[in-house]
């Protein structure tokens, strides 16, 4: 039989094991909630870094570059991002070299690694009157005359930047070989003199933050060689383009009637021509050298007007002369464009055959210049040659030998 105090000692047991569990339970919660919190402390902290968790994101942001070639300078920065639409008037974009990161108030690295702004001018439409305050090596500050409440995309446009050498950057990548990622981080402020902005590491209250990747890289070189190029050619008919066809032996004669010849009632004439194409940066120039009419007894029928420097003169039927001119008419007498003949030989009549001219002429030193056919050009133009004998010329076959020298600058 149980008594009455053995009852009792049981229901004390039991409530003191109930007691207990339920100890234990709030212990256990307890301690998960204090993990719980220690997780959330966790969390928040590095946002307390930057010194702006208040600060909206830009979005849609990006830097352009005119060109990403390392140490380029008069660079042209195109920032495109979209604010949150909260009033600002100041704007600052810091740049921060290889060894930092995008993050707002984190460490910026400010060494030659940066593009240098010192130079540079700003056009925008973001805030009105854009205008650049400081301006500097990695920093440009840019002032409103009005403030802005747009939340549209915005484009600022830098230019006359000049972007960073590769040598400072110091912890490029392998991926990007000897090109190097850089750092840009913008802020907008409320007012029109950057807030409590400090440095790039104490950026003060900004209305809105954002960061931005860019980088630089060696320029791509591509060298082609094309070579000086003269294509020169005398036929008795007009030559194609180039001298690629059209091309007859340059061989004259002067003389009328049956069989052919010299006398002293008529100045008799006959042509050639000259072809002239190249690349040439400075004119090419085009001179003649040779002889008068010679008969094998070395009789001569002379040069127009004594071999006279000045011309162009006239030669008269019965007055013994030997000449050349190029004619006048632009596409009759010489291609449309390219040529100009030299002014003595510039004629619709009259000739010229220069033996006098102190050092160069017909047969002096490097000749007589005749014309000039202009740079990058494909030219042509017709030679006359005429002659006439006097009363007492002695009979004979006269001939006459004629080189013509093509001179180009390259």
């Amino acid at each position: 039989m149980i008594s009455l105090k053995g009852i009792l000692k049981k229901i004390n047991r039991k409530a003191m094991n109930t007691v207990m569990k339920l100890i234990k339970r709030i212990t256990v919660r307890a301690i998960y909630f204090a993990s719980v919190g220690l997780l959330t402390i966790g969390v928040i902290c590095p946002l307390a870094l930057t010194g702006s968790a208040n600060a909206a994101t830009v979005s849609t942001r990006s830097i352009q570059m005119s060109t990403s070639a390392q140490g380029a300078t008069g660079v042209t920065y195109t920032v495109t991002f979209t604010p949150s639409g909260t009033s600002v008037q100041s704007l600052i974009l810091d740049f921060c070299d290889s060894a930092s990161t995008p993050i707002t108030g984190a460490s910026c690295a400010t060494s030659a690694g940066v593009p240098d702004f010192t130079s540079a001018t700003v056009s925008s439409t973001f805030m009105t009157s854009l205008s650049a305050g400081t301006k500097g090596l990695g920093q440009i500050k840019l002032t409103g005359s009005a403030a802005s409440t747009v939340s549209t995309a915005q484009t600022i446009t830098i230019s006359n930047v000049t972007n960073p050498t590769s040598a400072a950057q110091t912890t490029c990548t392998s991926v990007l070989g000897t090109g190097c990622t850089f750092y840009g981080r913008v802020y907008t402020f409320s007012n029109a003199t950057y807030g409590t902005y400090s440095s790039a590491t104490s950026v003060g209250n900004p209305v809105d933050t954002g960061g931005f990747a860019l980088a630089t890289s060696q320029s791509i070189t591509i060298t082609a060689t094309v070579k000086e190029s003269l294509t020169f050619c005398v036929s008795k008919t007009q030559p194609s383009s180039a001298c690629t066809s059209g091309v007859a032996a340059p061989a004259l004669v002067l003389g009328h009637g049956t069989p052919v010849a010299l006398d002293n009632t008529a100045v008799d004439s006959d042509s050639a021509y000259f072809g002239c194409s190249t690349n040439a940066n400075g004119n090419v120039v085009i001179r003649i050298k040779g002889t008068v009419l010679t008969s094998p007894s070395s009789n001569t029928i002379a040069a127009v007007n004594a071999g006279g420097s000045a011309g162009p003169y006239s030669i008269t039927a019965g007055t013994a002369a030997f000449g050349l001119r190029i004619g006048t008419v632009s596409g009759t007498d010489y291609s449309a464009s390219g040529v100009s003949p030299t002014a003595k030989y510039n004629s619709a009549t009259q000739y010229s055959w220069d033996t006098t001219s102190a050092s160069n002429n017909t047969g002096l030193g490097a000749g007589d210049q005749i014309a000039t056919v202009t740079p990058a050009t494909d030219a042509w133009a017709k030679m006359n040659f005429a002659a006439t004998a006097a009363l007492t010329t002695p009979a004979g076959i006269y001939t006459a030998s004629e080189s013509l020298i093509a001179t180009g600058t390259f």
